[in-house]
């Protein structure tokens, strides 16, 4: 059973001895304003249609992406959530030798491993902001037909620019590789997809998840995007129905909120602020900037790790994401989720007891308490 993931709400309750709708969930990056208002209703409404089969290509969520992004139908390709293409794609294309921009989502290698792709990882550094340095990254390509990176990356919340992107592209073409562009997070700043480079380089593929900015996680829909050309050795290989008539339903429901999602990127874009300037009022916290719906944080003080604080905060009904599994952090990092107001100032009040209020940072209670 894999545990390196966060939202595993049975398993935060059985380890804090809870009921798991009695936890705060600050470990996924969920929307925090919860189900688009459309939703709901369209999912009561599609409830008659599971006596059917759903469309094994799902055409109407494909000519609704289409619209959504401006692009051709031909360019999308449906799935049960982005984890599903992930594994899809390296069942697909089986690359030899792949380059993974770390710290990253684990799915990445672990579906390359599967088909007995060589994994490198290009570990991103904490001083430039977990940023690539293009030039290093050029330099790893050689030998690679295959590169893996996150836009805005997760757990980091880093976003390379599209100038950048399309050096990295540009780079990745030269040397035979396809690149595969997780843009989970990217509806939160959606100025900054590359979807406008699809155009210009049939190497590129583009992961995009309903789970996180329509907050769906539950339903499992994403897609990809991507030439004509690079999807299709992937239909070969892809299961049919995997978008089932209820997430084909919320889908085409959460696309159309138009008011959703406005005022999910006003609301979110505040919240996380303020989120961030409580955090950072703690000298024994380092948050770094982000562009996403949630904040990666390093603990500064020798005498407290993120697994601890964990299992501490879990006591008390929070669960946050400690990121030791992650490569290029360690256990000094832990990633929390912006939720609403009151949600984060709780977890503010629950930090505030764990580090009391020294000028320090470093007068950490005992958390065997």
């Amino acid at each position: 059973m894999r545990s390196d993931h966060g939202g595993n709400l049975r398993a935060l309750g059985e380890a804090g001895g809870l009921s798991s709708d009695s936890i705060l969930d600050f470990s996924a990056n969920i929307n925090p304003l919860g189900l688009p208002p459309r939703v709901a209703q369209a999912i009561r409404d599609a409830i008659p249609s599971i006596t059917h089969y759903p469309d094994p290509e799902a055409l109407c969520l494909r000519r609704a992406l289409a619209a959504y992004h401006r692009l051709d139908a031909e360019q999308i390709l449906p799935g049960c959530g982005s984890t599903e293409l992930i594994y899809l794609i390296a069942r697909a294309l089986q690359p030899k030798r792949a380059l993974v921009l770390a710290p990253a989502f684990s799915e990445y290698e672990v579906s390359l491993g599967g088909v007995g792709t060589y994994v490198e990882q290009l570990v991103l550094d904490e001083e430039a902001g977990f940023l690539p340095d293009l030039s290093s990254l050029v330099k790893r390509l050689p030998g690679c037909d295959f590169l893996v990176l996150a836009n805005p990356n997760n757990p980091a919340g880093s976003l390379i620019r599209l100038d950048a992107l399309t050096e990295i592209l540009q780079a990745s073409e030269r040397h035979g590789a396809t690149l595969v562009l997780d843009e989970a997070f990217i509806d939160f700043v959606e100025e900054s997809s590359a979807k406008r480079l699809l155009s210009a380089f049939p190497n590129l593929l583009i992961l995009r998840s309903l789970t996180k900015f329509f907050a769906l996680p539950g339903l499992r829909v994403g897609y990809l995007l991507g030439s004509p050309g690079l999807l299709k050795p992937l239909l070969r290989f892809k299961e049919p129905w995997s978008v089932n008539v209820l997430g084909e339903a919320a889908a085409l429901a959460a696309l159309e909120d138009h008011e959703y999602q406005e005022r999910s990127v006003t609301l979110v874009r505040q919240w996380r602020q303020e989120l961030s300037d409580q955090l950072s009022e703690f000298p024994s916290l380092k948050v770094f900037p982000t562009c996403a719906n949630y904040l990666l944080v390093k603990l500064l003080t020798p005498n407290l790790d993120a697994p601890t604080l964990r299992a501490w905060l879990l006591k008390e009904g929070i669960a946050i994401r400690d990121c030791s599994s992650f490569t290029g952090l360690g256990p000094s990092f832990f990633r929390i989720a912006v939720r609403r107001p009151e949600e984060n100032r709780r977890v503010g009040a629950a930090l505030k007891a764990v580090f009391g209020v020294r000028d320090s940072g470093l007068g950490v209670r005992s958390l065997d308490s």
